[in-house]
């Protein structure tokens, strides 16, 4: 039906928006960790240099050399997120899984003009499941007005042409 047909164009369009920003997100995760990287490699030189002077001990050399190497790991679990999330909008999409995308929007906030409220109402009013579910009620309450109809009285009234004489015996007019 009708309804189904935007059910599942609006299903598409979630997935593929869904989809999108999700790889938008890995970009700046993958862009968040590469500076984390970046910063703990100039750190640990700092450190470094700092304990070959005396300045510092060797636990603090150690210390950041293991914050390095999570944020390597991390930097890691983000290039592979990214990797899914292109997969993800590729196959959404309908591309080959391995195309690049090359995405040079950025995630950033932006201010939303509707209220909840507004942003419920039209929800309520645009989604193809409530106007679906609106019309099997309808539907159901036609049909159990229809099956109630079959339990009410019914009265019949017929009318003929006799009549009945003193003794009790009928007959049809016209027989005389």
């Amino acid at each position: 039906s009708e309804l189904d047909f935007e059910k599942e164009k609006q299903r598409i369009k979630f997935e593929a928006t869904s989809a999108y920003y999700g790889l938008l997100k890995a970009k700046n995760d993958v862009k968040t960790y590469t500076e984390s990287v970046d910063n703990l490699v100039a750190h640990l030189a700092n450190v470094t240099a700092q304990y070959k002077a005396g300045t510092v001990a060797r636990m603090d050399v150690l210390r950041s050399e293991v914050e390095k190497a999570d944020a390597d790991q991390a930097l890691i679990i983000a290039e592979n997120n990214y990797d899914l999330a292109m997969a993800r909008l590729n196959n959404v999409i309908g591309l080959p899984l391995d195309t690049i995308l090359i995405i040079t929007e950025e995630l950033g906030y932006g201010e939303y003009s509707q209220t909840l409220e507004e942003c419920i109402l039209e929800a309520l009013n645009t989604r193809p499941e409530i106007k679906q579910a609106e019309a099997n009620v309808d539907k159901a309450n036609e049909g159990i007005r229809v099956a109630k109809s079959g339990q009410r009285f019914s009265i019949s009234l017929s009318a003929g042409k006799t009549w009945v004489n003193g003794d009790g015996i009928s007959s049809e007019s016209g027989d005389d």
